[in-house]
Protein backbone atom coordinates (compact mmCIF):
# COMPACT_ATOMS: atom_id res chain seq x y z
CA UNK A 1 0.00 0.00 0.00
CA UNK A 2 2.89 2.50 1.15
CA UNK A 3 4.37 1.42 -2.56
CA UNK A 4 1.15 2.83 -4.27
CA UNK A 5 0.26 5.84 -2.39
CA UNK A 6 3.49 7.47 -2.74
CA UNK A 7 3.89 7.66 -6.36
CA UNK A 8 -0.18 8.71 -6.32
CA UNK A 9 1.01 11.48 -3.83
CA UNK A 10 4.01 12.18 -6.20
CA UNK A 11 1.43 12.34 -9.48
CA UNK A 12 -1.02 14.63 -7.67
CA UNK A 13 1.90 16.99 -6.57
CA UNK A 14 2.56 17.10 -9.77
CA UNK A 15 -0.99 17.79 -11.78
CA UNK A 16 -1.67 20.39 -8.90
CA UNK A 17 1.46 22.46 -9.44
CA UNK A 18 1.38 22.06 -13.38
CA UNK A 19 -2.08 22.63 -13.58
CA UNK A 20 -2.31 25.30 -11.13
CA UNK A 21 1.03 27.42 -12.63
CA UNK A 22 0.77 27.22 -15.93
CA UNK A 23 -2.04 28.80 -17.85
CA UNK A 24 -4.37 28.00 -20.32
CA UNK A 25 -3.63 30.79 -22.69
CA UNK A 26 -0.62 33.11 -23.59
CA UNK A 27 3.16 32.83 -24.20
CA UNK A 28 4.22 30.38 -21.89
CA UNK A 29 0.85 28.11 -21.35
CA UNK A 30 -0.59 24.61 -22.39
CA UNK A 31 -2.16 25.98 -25.64
CA UNK A 32 1.37 26.92 -26.84
CA UNK A 33 3.16 23.82 -25.64
CA UNK A 34 0.60 21.41 -27.27
CA UNK A 35 0.72 23.51 -30.45
CA UNK A 36 4.50 23.22 -30.64
CA UNK A 37 4.48 19.31 -30.48
CA UNK A 38 6.90 19.41 -27.84
CA UNK A 39 8.62 16.54 -26.08
CA UNK A 40 8.18 17.43 -22.57
CA UNK A 41 11.12 20.12 -22.36
CA UNK A 42 9.08 23.19 -23.14
CA UNK A 43 6.63 22.36 -20.13
CA UNK A 44 10.23 22.52 -18.02
CA UNK A 45 10.80 26.07 -19.64
CA UNK A 46 7.59 27.23 -18.89
CA UNK A 47 7.45 26.41 -15.48
CA UNK A 48 11.14 27.91 -14.83
CA UNK A 49 9.80 30.63 -16.27
CA UNK A 50 6.65 31.47 -14.66
CA UNK A 51 8.01 30.15 -10.85
CA UNK A 52 11.59 32.27 -11.67
CA UNK A 53 13.36 29.05 -10.42
CA UNK A 54 15.83 27.57 -12.17
CA UNK A 55 15.66 24.56 -9.70
CA UNK A 56 11.91 23.79 -10.99
CA UNK A 57 13.33 22.88 -14.25
CA UNK A 58 16.07 20.89 -12.76
CA UNK A 59 13.37 18.56 -10.37
CA UNK A 60 11.31 17.90 -13.64
CA UNK A 61 13.78 17.09 -15.85
CA UNK A 62 15.00 14.34 -12.81
CA UNK A 63 11.39 13.28 -12.33
CA UNK A 64 10.90 13.35 -15.92
CA UNK A 65 13.92 10.74 -16.68
CA UNK A 66 12.76 8.81 -14.14
CA UNK A 67 9.63 8.07 -15.27
CA UNK A 68 10.40 7.49 -18.77
CA UNK A 69 13.39 5.48 -16.92
CA UNK A 70 10.80 3.46 -14.60
CA UNK A 71 8.25 2.75 -17.27
CA UNK A 72 10.85 1.95 -19.90
CA UNK A 73 12.17 -1.00 -17.47
CA UNK A 74 8.81 -2.57 -16.60
CA UNK A 75 7.99 -2.69 -20.32
CA UNK A 76 11.27 -4.20 -21.30
CA UNK A 77 11.40 -6.89 -18.90
CA UNK A 78 7.87 -7.59 -19.29
CA UNK A 79 8.76 -8.08 -23.32
CA UNK A 80 11.78 -9.99 -22.12
CA UNK A 81 10.38 -12.83 -20.22
CA UNK A 82 7.26 -12.40 -22.71
CA UNK A 83 9.72 -13.13 -25.66
CA UNK A 84 11.49 -16.27 -23.64
CA UNK A 85 7.82 -17.78 -22.68
CA UNK A 86 6.53 -17.61 -26.07
CA UNK A 87 10.21 -18.89 -27.61
CA UNK A 88 10.32 -21.39 -24.82
CA UNK A 89 13.61 -19.93 -23.63
CA UNK A 90 14.71 -20.37 -20.52
CA UNK A 91 16.32 -17.21 -18.92
CA UNK A 92 19.07 -17.65 -16.49
CA UNK A 93 21.50 -15.33 -14.59
CA UNK A 94 24.30 -13.53 -16.51
CA UNK A 95 24.80 -11.95 -19.95
CA UNK A 96 26.21 -14.63 -21.77
CA UNK A 97 22.87 -16.90 -21.02
CA UNK A 98 20.33 -13.75 -22.14
CA UNK A 99 22.06 -12.37 -25.19
CA UNK A 100 19.97 -13.33 -27.84
CA UNK A 101 16.71 -12.08 -25.63
CA UNK A 102 18.19 -9.15 -25.05
CA UNK A 103 18.94 -8.47 -28.59
CA UNK A 104 15.13 -9.22 -29.56
CA UNK A 105 14.05 -7.14 -26.49
CA UNK A 106 16.05 -3.80 -26.89
CA UNK A 107 17.73 -4.08 -30.56
CA UNK A 108 14.14 -3.01 -32.45
CA UNK A 109 14.02 -0.01 -30.69
CA UNK A 110 17.38 0.62 -30.60
CA UNK A 111 17.29 0.78 -34.78
CA UNK A 112 13.95 2.77 -33.83
CA UNK A 113 15.75 5.44 -32.69
CA UNK A 114 18.40 5.62 -34.48
CA UNK A 115 17.32 5.69 -37.79
CA UNK A 116 13.77 7.44 -36.50
CA UNK A 117 14.96 9.72 -33.89
CA UNK A 118 11.74 12.09 -33.37
CA UNK A 119 9.61 9.16 -34.16
CA UNK A 120 9.13 8.77 -30.17
CA UNK A 121 5.76 10.70 -29.99
CA UNK A 122 4.60 9.32 -33.34
CA UNK A 123 4.89 5.53 -31.82
CA UNK A 124 3.27 6.14 -29.07
CA UNK A 125 0.52 7.81 -30.21
CA UNK A 126 -0.33 3.89 -31.36
CA UNK A 127 0.31 2.58 -27.78
CA UNK A 128 -3.74 3.06 -27.42
CA UNK A 129 -4.66 0.36 -30.50
CA UNK A 130 -2.12 -1.86 -28.50
CA UNK A 131 -3.82 -1.69 -24.60
CA UNK A 132 -7.06 -2.02 -26.31
CA UNK A 133 -6.29 -5.06 -27.96
CA UNK A 134 -3.92 -6.53 -25.21
CA UNK A 135 -6.22 -5.36 -22.18
CA UNK A 136 -9.55 -5.22 -23.71
CA UNK A 137 -10.18 -7.18 -26.61
CA UNK A 138 -7.93 -10.57 -25.67
CA UNK A 139 -8.58 -10.69 -21.93
CA UNK A 140 -12.49 -10.91 -23.20
CA UNK A 141 -12.08 -13.39 -26.26
CA UNK A 142 -9.79 -15.47 -23.44
CA UNK A 143 -13.06 -15.49 -21.04
CA UNK A 144 -15.58 -15.98 -23.84
CA UNK A 145 -13.54 -18.89 -25.28
CA UNK A 146 -12.48 -20.77 -21.56
CA UNK A 147 -16.68 -20.24 -20.56
CA UNK A 148 -18.04 -21.20 -24.03
CA UNK A 149 -15.45 -23.62 -25.67
CA UNK A 150 -13.28 -25.15 -23.69
CA UNK A 151 -15.68 -25.28 -20.38
CA UNK A 152 -12.92 -24.61 -18.01
CA UNK A 153 -14.69 -21.43 -16.26
CA UNK A 154 -15.56 -22.47 -12.75
CA UNK A 155 -17.02 -20.89 -9.90
CA UNK A 156 -17.26 -16.86 -10.01
CA UNK A 157 -18.64 -14.86 -13.22
CA UNK A 158 -19.24 -11.85 -13.39
CA UNK A 159 -22.87 -10.46 -14.13
CA UNK A 160 -24.01 -10.37 -17.49
CA UNK A 161 -22.09 -13.68 -19.26
CA UNK A 162 -22.14 -13.32 -22.85
CA UNK A 163 -23.67 -9.77 -23.19
CA UNK A 164 -20.85 -7.87 -20.75
CA UNK A 165 -18.06 -9.64 -22.86
CA UNK A 166 -19.72 -8.43 -26.12
CA UNK A 167 -19.95 -4.86 -24.71
CA UNK A 168 -16.26 -4.86 -23.42
CA UNK A 169 -15.32 -6.08 -26.94
CA UNK A 170 -17.58 -3.50 -29.00
CA UNK A 171 -16.09 -0.53 -26.25
CA UNK A 172 -12.29 -1.30 -26.94
CA UNK A 173 -13.18 -1.99 -30.84
CA UNK A 174 -14.69 1.74 -30.96
CA UNK A 175 -11.29 2.84 -28.73
CA UNK A 176 -9.35 1.45 -31.75
CA UNK A 177 -11.55 2.75 -34.31
CA UNK A 178 -11.47 5.81 -32.68
CA UNK A 179 -7.76 6.18 -32.64
CA UNK A 180 -7.89 4.67 -36.39
CA UNK A 181 -10.08 7.16 -37.32
CA UNK A 182 -8.17 10.24 -35.87
CA UNK A 183 -4.67 9.44 -37.79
Amino acid sequence: IIGSIIPLLIYILWEFITLGVIPLAGETSFTSIIATGDNGTKLALALQSLTGNIYVTFMVRVFTIFAILTSALGVSLSLLHFLADGLSLKTKPGLRHNIFLLLLTYGPPLIVVHWFPTSFGQILSFSGIFVAVLLGILPALMVWSGRHHLDIAHGYKVPGHKLSLLITILFFSLVIGQRLWSL
